[in-house]
């Protein structure tokens, strides 16, 4: 533990830090620290020695802020999946889809950066590059997805396709190809659904309809499905037919 504290002293010069970890023979807040400065090392060994100046990291300072502005949309469900989401060309669905998967890492390193407030400004700023780096791929993305329109060569095969369904609604009747990508849909997502039951209500509310929309298909298409997976779909929470 001296010998890890006294490394750890010669990192972050934190002698505060160093008299409290040798003092309590706190291994687990020295092993944290350390991992700690682990990150921020292999991250500053990618960085040129220029871009290290106080004027590049009050800049990325500044546009953290707009990044936490970001997270507080997200989170707040301003953001969400268009109702013609479907209809729109791959590349827009994409950019929805990556936004999904870059939110989580971008929360997780303003997280982070919020417990080094008081760290040196260098080692904050590889943290503080890659988080704005991040929002601005997620606001790109936003940018090109909110702008996206429907192909004229979609809406006319919608058009063409779509029958009303006992409710009043449209229902699209699926083609072979249809109804096996209805399938897959259901049988590699009824799990994650049933998953974000319990640990997230916002992305399931984003997956179940999309859900429903893909058996609604299949029945109205004259599909059926085995009673194994009817159950598993109602008890993820879709309307079934049994």
């Amino acid at each position: 533990i001296e010998a890890g504290a006294l490394l750890l002293l010669k990192l972050n010069r934190n002698r505060v830090l160093y008299q409290y970890i040798t003092r309590k023979k706190a291994l687990p807040k020295l092993i944290y620290e350390m991992k700690k400065q682990s990150d921020i090392l292999s991250k500053r060994q990618n960085l040129a020695a220029s871009e290290l100046t106080d004027e590049e990291v009050q800049k990325f300072t500044q546009k953290s802020e707009r990044a936490a502005k970001t997270i507080e949309i997200v989170e707040k469900g301003v953001k969400g999946k268009r109702h013609d989401h479907e209809q729109l060309s791959q590349e827009a669905q994409e950019a929805y889809e990556k936004n999904l998967d870059i939110y989580p890492k971008m929360r997780s390193l303003h997280e982070k950066l919020k417990l080094m407030v008081n760290d040196r400004p260098c080692d904050r700023y590889p943290f503080l590059k890659e988080l704005v780096g991040y929002d601005e791929q997620i606001r790109s993305n936003w940018k090109l997805y909110d702008n996206a329109k429907v192909l004229p060569e979609q809406t006319q095969q919608i058009d063409e396709t779509l029958s009303p369904d006992n409710t009043g609604s449209k229902t699209p009747i699926l083609d072979a190809k249809g109804v096996s990508a209805a399938r897959k849909y259901l049988s590699s997502n009824k799990k994650k659904l049933q998953g974000l039951k319990e640990t997230d209500k916002n992305k399931y509310d984003i997956l179940l309809p999309e859900m429903q929309k893909r058996y609604d298909g299949l029945i109205i298409s004259g599909q059926t499905l085995d009673e194994k997976q009817i159950a598993e779909l109602k008890e993820a929470g879709l309307s079934v037919k049994e």
